[in-house]
C-alpha cells in the first residue's frame, strides 16, 4: 500500500521561502563584511604606521632638544674658554648618539645677544655632512658640520692655543666667533648670550607619513656665565 503523499500548504511553502531569503541574506552580510574589511583594513594600516612614524619623530625632537640645552649650558659655563665651541659640540654628539635614522644637517653656535633666534646670514650658511671647512659669520656665528660635531679630537679644527695667546687661530672652526672674544658677566660690563642650534634630517621609519625626510631644528640660549677660578669647569682665560 502505497503511503499518502503530503501535499505542502500554503504556510509551509511560505516558511521555505522566508529561510531561503534568510540564508542568502546572511551570505550577502558576509560578503559585505569582507570586501568592507578588504577596504578599510589598508587605511588602518597606513594610520598605524604614520602613528609609530609620528612617535619616532615626536621622540627624536626631544632628544635633540636636550642635546641643544646640553650644548648651551656647556658653551655657557665654558665662557671665554678656548675650546668651549669644541666642548658644547662633544655635548651635542652625545646628547645625539643614542638616536638613529637621523643625520646632523649643521650645529650653529652663535652670539644671540640680539635675539633667540640664529641670524639670517648665519642660517643662510649650508654645509654637508662631510664639510670640515671653517663656516661662520665674523663676531656673529660658528657653523659646523656633522664630522666636525663628531671630531673627538681639539687638536683637529681648533688649533692648539697657548698660555700666552688663547686665541683662535686662522682657519680654526671656531674663529668667526670665537669664544675666547665672549664676555662674561663683570662690574660694567653685559654679558653675552650663547645660543645653539641644531638641525637634524630624519628618515622617516616606514614612509607613511610620504616620501622623503624630515628637516628639523632646536634651538637654545644661555647667558654666558662668570668664570670663578678654582670654580669654573675650566680655567679663566688670561
Amino acid at each position: 500500500m502505497t503511503p499518502p503523499t503530503s501535499v505542502p500548504t500554503s504556510e509551509s511553502i511560505r516558511a521555505e521561502r522566508s529561510c531561503a531569503v534568510i540564508t542568502r541574506r546572511r551570505s550577502d552580510d558576509r560578503g559585505s563584511v569582507i570586501v568592507e574589511a578588504a577596504l578599510a583594513l589598508p587605511i588602518l594600516v597606513i594610520l598605524m604606521l604614520g602613528l609609530l612614524d609620528m612617535g619616532f619623530l615626536w621622540r627624536q625632537s626631544n632628544v635633540t632638544q636636550t642635546a641643544a640645552g646640553s650644548a648651551g649650558r656647556v658653551a655657557a659655563t665654558t665662557g671665554a674658554y678656548r675650546y668651549a665651541d669644541f666642548e658644547a659640540l662633544r655635548a651635542v654628539d652625545a646628547a645625539l648618539s643614542g638616536i638613529g635614522r637621523v643625520e646632523i644637517q649643521r650645529v650653529i653656535i652663535y652670539n644671540a645677544n640680539f635675539g633667540n633666534e640664529p641670524p639670517g646670514s648665519c642660517l643662510a650658511i649650508a654645509v654637508s655632512p662631510t664639510d670640515t671647512s671653517t663656516k661662520g659669520v665674523g663676531g656673529v656665528c660658528n657653523v659646523y658640520s656633522q664630522a666636525q660635531v663628531q671630531q673627538e679630537n681639539a687638536g683637529v679644527g681648533f688649533g692648539s692655543p697657548s698660555a700666552v695667546d688663547p686665541t683662535c687661530s686662522p682657519g680654526s672652526w671656531d674663529s668667526n666667533w670665537c669664544p675666547s672674544s665672549r664676555n662674561a658677566p663683570t662690574p660694567g660690563q653685559q654679558p653675552d648670550w650663547v645660543g645653539v642650534f641644531i638641525e637634524l634630517e630624519y628618515e622617516p621609519l616606514t614612509g607613511a607619513l610620504g616620501a622623503g625626510e624630515f628637516t628639523y631644528s632646536r634651538t637654545a640660549v644661555f647667558q654666558v656665565e662668570p668664570c670663578i677660578d678654582g670654580l669654573s669647569l675650566y680655567d679663566c682665560p688670561l
